[in-house]
């Protein structure tokens, strides 16, 4: 019923409107239309599409071609990833190349290009649905707190005497129910923390029963102990894009990342977390 009376506005609005003004509607909704429309190439099975033709397309083109590839064979790719027990699978030409249990080796640029030259078609790399806890020393409602972890994002390959001036420093929501790290593309993107190449894939899965997308990136993280020691280890983290609008930050807005327990494997980490304080302590970085 609700959807229902909307939907009488808006007609009513637009009874309302100049031929002038109506004919603008209809073109930006034209527009709207052609740009959730798969490209062309599509009508065939997306696997057949040659490797040449996708690097061809666009940003956008690209995009569609990797969600209408999780969309059209959604059901298969998460029996695959469930049967190999992997965090991601490497398709090409519907045949299932590699797969693994961690994203620690997702396949490099180079080497995708590579795959896809020598096949001639996408080498498409299908990733696990990241596990997000999202229960809630972040400021929530219902005087809710999540837990933080202070820490430095910065380029691969940045010497850790550089981390401060080279990287940003982040507030990051600890969740240990998730493995994984997620930071903001576009802001890493902006810093030239990280770049953005053709072969980079990107992810569609949903959270909180909203779609976000996302890119598995390499990612130099640096933390400090209370002692004023600091290490940095290199590990993959998801890189969401649009963080603001995603579903990542429909619990906390404010949210900057979202730290996983790999942050503490990949180092090791001893963390102390502090109810009464509402703090969280490093107490050791390995030396």
């Amino acid at each position: 019923m609700a959807m229902e009376a909307n939907l009488n506005e808006v007609l009513e609005v637009l009874e309302q409107l100049s031929p002038q003004e109506l004919a603008v509607v209809q073109e930006r909704l034209a527009a709207r239309q052609k740009a959730a429309e798969p490209p062309p190439s599509l009508s065939a099975d997306v696997f057949d599409l040659p490797f040449d033709d996708y690097l061809a397309l666009s940003d956008q083109e690209r995009e569609a071609v990797q969600l209408h590839a999780y969309q059209t064979h959604q059901a298969w790719i998460d029996a695959e990833l469930e049967r190999q027990g992997a965090e991601w699978v490497l398709v090409c030409g519907g045949e299932v190349l590699e797969a693994s249990p961690t994203l620690r080796n997702y396949p490099s640029r180079e080497k995708l290009m590579h795959i896809g030259q020598q096949r001639g078609r996408v080498p498409f790399v299908f990733v696990r649905e990241p596990l997000v806890e999202e229960s809630g020393w972040s400021a929530l409602v219902g005087n809710d707190f999540y837990p933080t972890v202070r820490l430095a994002g910065a380029a691969p390959g940045t010497s850790t005497e550089n981390l401060a001036a080279a990287g940003v420093e982040l507030t990051a929501d600890f969740d240990s129910g998730s493995l994984n790290l997620f930071v903001d593309y576009d802001q890493m993107l902006a810093l030239k923390i990280i770049d953005r190449q053709p072969i980079d894939q990107a992810h569609f899965r949903p959270h909180l029963g909203q779609l976000y997308r996302f890119h598995v990136l390499s990612l130099l993280a640096g933390v400090t102990d209370e002692n004023g020691a600091v290490a940095a280890r290199e590990f993959p983290a998801l890189c969401v894009r649009d963080w603001r609008q995603s579903p990542l930050c429909r619990v906390n807005p404010n949210r900057e990342a979202l730290a996983g327990r790999n942050l503490l494997l990949e180092f090791p980490l001893r963390l102390e977390l502090n109810g009464t304080e509402r703090a969280t302590r490093i107490l050791e970085v390995p030396h």
